[in-house]
């Protein structure tokens, strides 16, 4: 068995090899900024939640913005339920302390700029992440380098779909919040087009009104980048991070990614919860590790910095 320094500094050696680090992110990649995942030991989005005895998924969920306005109706009723929740996201994800890019944002884009500059073509990375919380864009990465594939709260729509996607405007989040029954009150956010509400850009679930433009333009530019590593020489190293299993994208994106691409492809997976890679999942460079990931990426990043 490995001693964990070999464990890292092995990690240290894929990604020290790699021509591009491919960065795989779920929401716990979020917890060293203070932000809470969905479920599990650092589970904790918003409060009303608990208190009302719902699941995320019934509030992530676009049968809100079709609910009564009126703010004497019911709170489950109450389309002003929704949107004090996605108040609540809005500002943990880009307002405060819990906005700002953690240590191991810092720690992977650097790693990534200076890939870059040994193959500009490659542009030293990607990031594809299921956060909506805007954290890569604001990480220093190059924004044509992300793909966010469930959308982000900086960007909203028109609950009708008549407009295109347009960046949020952080004044619509700043509504009242009854206290007593959880509502945020009115006005709601309204479409600059036909003045009907307007909603984040975010694929909730059950959402047959989100608008895929925008990520479906990302999508291809990721596809484009990941294409120059099939068939070809060039080494990437996948990192993966805080990557759930009730909705497994990115463990499917990393782990198919990496089997596709064989021997020149290394999979690290930094995971408390979930280390263990499926039964059928067979790369003899893959390596999974349970310590929280900012740890793990300043020691390793310590390894690169010594030789």
């Amino acid at each position: 068995m490995m001693s964990r320094l070999d464990q890292l500094t092995r990690a240290a050696k894929y990604i020290r090899e790699a021509d591009a680090i491919l960065v795989c992110t779920g929401a716990g990649m979020g917890v060293a900024s203070g932000l809470g995942t969905f479920r599990g030991i650092a589970a904790g989005i918003w409060p009303p939640l608990e208190k009302r005895g719902l699941e995320f998924p019934q509030l992530s969920n676009p049968d809100w913005f079709d609910k009564s306005t009126d703010p004497s109706t019911p709170t489950l009723q109450n389309a002003g339920f929704g949107y004090a929740f996605w108040q609540f996201r809005y500002n943990a994800y880009t307002q405060g302390p819990t906005s700002v890019p953690h240590e191991g944002y810092n720690i992977i884009c650097n790693w990534i700029n200076q890939k870059k500059s040994n193959n500009e073509e490659l542009k030293g990375g990607f990031s594809c992440t299921s956060n909506i919380d805007g954290m890569w864009r604001r990480s220093g990465i190059d924004k044509d380098q992300i793909f966010e594939v469930h959308g982000s709260v900086e960007f909203m729509q028109c609950v009708k779909r008549c407009e295109d996607i347009y960046e949020t405007n952080p004044e619509d989040w700043k509504m009242q919040i009854n206290e007593e029954n959880d509502c945020a009150l009115p006005p709601f956010p309204q479409c600059p087009g036909c003045k009907k509400l307007a909603r984040p850009n975010v694929m909730m679930f059950g959402d047959w009104g989100f608008k895929s433009e925008r990520i479906e333009a990302q999508q291809d530019r990721y596809e484009e980048w990941i294409n120059k590593f099939y068939n070809s020489d060039l080494k990437l190293t996948i990192l993966e991070i805080g990557a759930g299993i009730a909705v497994p994208t990115i463990r499917k994106i990393s782990e198919n990614t990496c089997s596709s691409i064989g021997d020149n492809c290394s999979l690290l997976r930094f995971n408390p919860e979930y280390p263990n890679f499926p039964s059928n999942f067979d790369s003899k460079n893959s390596m999974s590790f349970t310590d929280p990931s900012v740890d793990l990426l300043r020691e390793i990043d310590e390894i690169l910095n010594k030789k």
